[in-house]
């Protein structure tokens, strides 16, 4: 639904009664490559803080066509 390519904010839509368990088989291929990846000795220009993103994210809901009240629980 939303896609911002400068700060990577990504909104998508909610598909009632979808479960990750269907992609199982790709896990531990998932798995491997952040390993390899947060293992790395790369430099990145971003760092990636949860709390933070949370924030971002609740901020650009509040402000946008996409709030809803279930958001005020967050």
């Amino acid at each position: 639904m939303y896609f911002d390519s400068k700060t990577g904010i990504k909104i998508t839509e909610f598909i009632n009664g979808s479960k990750l368990h269907r992609y199982k088989k790709h896990f531990n291929a998932l798995a491997d490559k952040l390993k390899a990846l947060h293992t790395s000795k790369l430099d990145f220009k971003y760092h990636f803080n949860l709390t933070y993103e949370m924030k971002n994210y609740l901020e650009f809901a509040r402000n946008s066509r996409f709030w809803f009240d279930g958001l005020k629980k967050a």
